[in-house]
């Protein structure tokens, strides 16, 4: 087949968190100096008495996080005493400690009403590498098209026919189909069927831990909600440190028997010069709206912000907390606060940001995709 590859260099401008819902809690790693210790709890485990284990978990079963992380740690740091190698052995992988989250974690610990967990990414258990979904990319990608055809004339007919007949009830995969032309029973007819994404690595020693927290329009610098979190993230552009290489593909179906022998298969075609327009139109966009709205954001962002992206370039938003404005199309946008019932604004009225290396913050989830000569 001749469909055509291409290679793109993935560069996180700011935090990029790709959740699984896993998490690290207290017992499963160690608090080493500026560093998030993964402890392989069970080979630990495995190394102690049967004293030691029995104790372990009557500790788990009273509840006594602190205590059971402790006995962990003192275990594996008697075993470094003895032989740093074997000790070694038993840590999965290392993550830099921002400074807010190694002050929070401390304490955290000692807290039984704050159990500590941190959002985990999803990682290679070989090599400690990050996997970067090529779903979440795609994700994105399939968003950013979406808004393509469903902005067009043809395409807002086709979406208001569609919820008439849905009864104005909103249906975001019945607003899909309408502006991809195709439906769930006939999903041989998606258009997006034909885009291939790889997943991709990013180094395990090029990762951080740091604190989000959810923050509201109002008060300069913004007022926090309350809402407050631990995860690992990319590292990013916004903290001013080089960028690692990795490496995603993209394959695009132009000339496969699929397309070739059913020209009326895909009545929206997808092609790589759309693709590249509908990422920037409604991602770029989303971006400059966000840091004129959230201005607190914005302070710094020149670091990582770009103004316009190359031909050869895609911008993206992807992972957790990227907010409702950047998962939905621009003129059917449709939602409402599930606790005040107000109708959503164009950006919403708040933003989780993320501790940067060289202070202050940066929101989650941007992304530039360079294409590879």
């Amino acid at each position: 087949m001749a469909d055509e590859t291409r290679i793109y260099r993935l560069i996180p401008l700011t935090p990029v968190h790709f959740g699984t819902g896993a998490v690290l809690n207290p017992e499963e790693y160690a608090l080493d100096g500026v560093h998030l210790v993964r402890l392989d709890a069970r080979a630990i485990l495995r190394r102690m008495n049967g004293d030691g284990r029995a104790k372990y978990e009557s500790l788990l079963d009273r509840g006594d996080l602190k205590a059971a992380q402790e006995l962990i740690q003192k275990f594996w740091v008697f075993l470094g005493k003895q032989d740093t190698k074997d000790a070694d052995k038993l840590v999965r992988h290392r993550s830099f400690l921002g400074e807010g989250s190694r002050e929070e974690l401390r304490s955290m610990v000692e807290r039984p009403e704050r159990n500590g967990a941190v959002n985990a990414l999803p990682r290679n258990p070989h090599t400690g590498c990050v996997t970067i979904p090529g779903t979440g990319i795609k994700g994105a990608l399939r968003t950013a098209i979406t808004n393509w055809f469903a902005e067009s004339p043809d395409g807002q007919k086709r979406v208001r026919s569609r919820m008439d007949e849905e009864g104005r009830r909103w249906n975001g995969q019945a607003m899909e189909e309408a502006a991809l032309q195709y439906t769930r029973r006939e999903m041989e007819r998606d258009p997006l069927r034909l885009v291939h994404v790889s997943d991709g690595e990013w180094p395990a020693d090029c990762v951080r831990v740091d604190q989000g927290r959810l923050r509201k329009l109002g008060a300069d610098p913004g007022s926090e909600v309350g809402v407050q979190v631990h995860a690992e993230r990319l590292l990013s552009r916004a903290d001013g440190e080089e960028m690692p290489e990795s490496r995603i593909t993209i394959r695009l179906e132009t000339k496969s028997r699929i397309v070739a022998t059913n020209a009326q298969l895909f009545p929206a075609v997808v092609t790589w010069k759309m693709m590249k327009e509908a990422a920037d139109y409604f991602f770029l966009t989303r971006l400059k709206k966000e840091l004129d709205t959230f201005q607190w954001l914005a302070r710094g962002s020149e670091r990582w912000a770009p103004a316009t992206v190359e031909a050869n370039q895609m911008i993206l938003r992807v992972g957790r907390w990227c907010h409702f404005d950047s998962l939905s199309v621009n003129v059917f946008r449709e939602g409402e606060n599930h606790r005040t019932h107000e109708k959503l604004t164009e950006t919403g009225a708040t933003r989780m940001s993320c501790d940067l290396a060289t202070g202050g913050e940066a929101p989650y989830g941007w992304v530039l995709l360079d294409m590879v000569p």
